[in-house]
């Protein structure tokens, strides 16, 4: 929830934007006035005639000449800005260009025409294309045929002084009652249309300013009102021109690429995995009016906390259910989609969540850790341990452990399978609660597979691991780049024609997953577009260059297989 500064408080509209979300992914704010801002603009120009209009000179006797005139000429002109446009017809093609329209031919009155000309013409207008919709509705005849109107429709995209504007006839007073008789008839209002818009006032031109800060210093969950000391440093500042429409920002651009390697520890203690940013913004509106100047400050966001992670484009960037919160009954999620897998002793497992804490400085908060439940082959329940077991204020917002699976079921030989979640016990109490959905795991014997494991930074933030334990393979070549020198009288059968300039040498490994489930392929299909891999038993990041899956309906079980390369190579040069 955001804070609005108390004067300023009923002046927009706030859509916040998720306060856990994804990097890679937008997180969309949205202002908009609490206050409508009236209806807009809609007027009609009726086309009635060619503007011909002659009237007898003198005393009106029936010998008086007859002064004929073409009454086709308006100025439209901005309410805000008192610019001019000038529009007109005339009947010589040569002419049409600018705010000039082609009336057709002058022996024949062809009205649908002239509509259509004026209609283009104040289209191509850069104030009337820019802000109003500009049509000819058709009209339907009563045989219930269809035919090209006379009437341009005009309706504003927006509303306030910035879409109003004045329409008056360029001819002498004396004739504006004929030009309207024998051009065009206006319909509507465009020009007493003063915004009751909240966010604007009705002064234009109007600004959002959105400023950025980072590092905030706020544990999620913790008070975070806005303060010297946990506003944070400013980054940067986005800005957008408010048109008596709702406005949005993306808030998601300071992208967090940082991740911890101490996952590649051969320890079962917590750690920060070091994926979040947090970071808030600030809201202003800036008034340039020439009447009116004002740089306001009005919105504190709270917190906002970005972890490196992915998904599809188009799905809700919300990261709320894998967050637990120590003040909420719910269970969270784990930060990883992985549907059940696989272990084999010796294999790396590992445990992520995300956690808001309220009383996160009090060291008397009681403990988290993880608990095991054991289950037999059969799935009859076993025992349940506790394990890592750390106080809750020495946690990070984004935690990871590597799961003890071996030495949990170490006592228990028939285990076949094996659930881990977070547990938390209260203060001065020794039975700990699950606060998280569990992490499953099949155990597969040892004999069975070989342990080739590779970590990747989930989709998530978290870490996952996965054992390529089928067929592996590598591929090395090297090509030499040489130079020649010049044959001379001291050359020996030792010596150097042709010598070694550099050498580069292309190194690619392969290896392939054991049988797996239609789940866990589409699980690797996600992992697969991680930008952070190790190869666990050589510590080394590691650079996916394919990773291969075909799943089609008639299979069960499929086979990836995944070509790598590491990050440095032999260097000859």
């Amino acid at each position: 929830m955001g804070y609005f500064i108390k004067e300023l408080k009923d002046i927009a509209r706030v859509t916040e934007p998720s306060k856990f979300s994804l990097s890679s992914n937008p997180n969309f704010v949205q202002f908009e006035s609490k206050v409508t801002g009236g209806k807009p603009v809609e007027i009609t120009i009726e086309v009635i005639g060619n503007g011909l209009v002659c009237i007898a000179e003198g005393s009106g006797g029936p010998l008086d000449p007859i002064k004929c005139m073409y009454l086709i000429k308006f100025t439209i002109t901005e309410s805000r800005t008192k610019t001019p446009h000038v529009f007109g017809g005339t009947y010589k093609i040569d002419n049409i260009g600018g705010g000039t329209f082609y009336m057709g031919n002058s022996a024949v009155q062809d009205l649908i025409l002239i509509a259509e000309n004026l209609k283009n013409c104040l289209q191509a207008n850069d104030f009337m294309g820019r802000n109003f919709d500009i049509s000819i509705p058709l009209v339907r005849n009563d045989d219930g045929t269809l035919e090209k109107g006379t009437t341009i429709k005009i309706t504003a995209k927006g509303n306030g002084e910035d879409y109003a504007f004045s329409l008056t006839p360029d001819v002498e007073d004396s004739y504006k009652d004929l030009f309207y008789e024998h051009f065009i008839k206006v319909t509507g209002e465009s020009e007493n249309v003063a915004s009751n818009d909240s966010f604007s006032e009705g002064h234009s031109p109007v600004e959002l300013h959105l400023e950025l800060y980072k590092n905030t210093g706020v544990f999620p969950g913790t008070d975070s009102t806005p303060d010297d000391r946990n506003t944070g440093s400013l980054v940067t500042t986005l800005t957008k021109s408010y048109a008596n429409n709702p406005l949005w920002f993306n808030v998601n651009i300071l992208e967090s690429k940082d991740y911890s390697r101490d996952f590649l520890k051969d320890e079962n203690l917590w750690f920060d995995t070091g994926t979040v940013r947090d970071f808030r913004f600030a809201a202003k509106r800036l008034v340039s009016a020439k009447n009116h100047y004002e740089n306001s400050l009005f919105y504190y966001s709270d917190v906002l906390y970005l972890v490196n992670g992915y998904q599809r484009n188009l799905d809700t960037n919300d990261l709320s259910a894998y967050v637990y919160d120590t003040s909420e009954a719910t269970k969270a999620k784990p930060l990883t989609t992985q549907p059940q897998l696989f272990h084999i002793k010796g294999q790396a497992q590992y445990f992520n969540f995300l956690l808001s804490d309220a009383g996160h400085n009090d060291e008397q908060g009681g403990n988290l850790g993880i608990t095991y439940r054991i289950f037999s082959q059969s799935g009859r329940f076993l025992a349940e341990k506790v394990m890592h077991a750390m106080p809750k204020h020495g946690f990070h917002a984004v935690n990871t452990i590597r799961l003890d699976i071996d030495g949990a079921i170490e006592e228990y030989p028939t285990a076949g399978r094996v659930e881990a979640c977070l547990s938390r016990s209260l203060p001065g109490k020794d039975n700990y609660i699950a606060v998280t959905e569990p992490l499953r795991f099949r155990i597969l014997p040892s004999c069975l597979y070989k342990v080739n494991d590779f970590a990747f930074l989930n989709s998530l933030g978290g870490w996952s691991s996965f054992n390529f334990a089928g067929t592996d393979q590598s591929e090395f070549k090297t090509k030499t780049n040489t130079f020649f020198k010049t044959h001379t009288p001291d050359k020996t059968i030792s010596s150097e024609l042709e010598a070694v300039y550099s050498k580069d040498a292309e190194e690619q490994f392969s290896v392939q997953t054991m049988p797996i489930t239609r789940d866990v392929a589409g699980w690797l299909r996600e992992l697969s577009a991680s930008k952070a891999v190790y190869e666990l038993s050589t510590k080394r990041y590691v650079i996916v260059d394919d990773l291969t899956i075909k799943p089609n309906s008639k299979d069960d079980l499929f086979r990836l297989e995944m070509k790598y390369r590491y990050s440095d190579i032999y260097n000859a040069k």
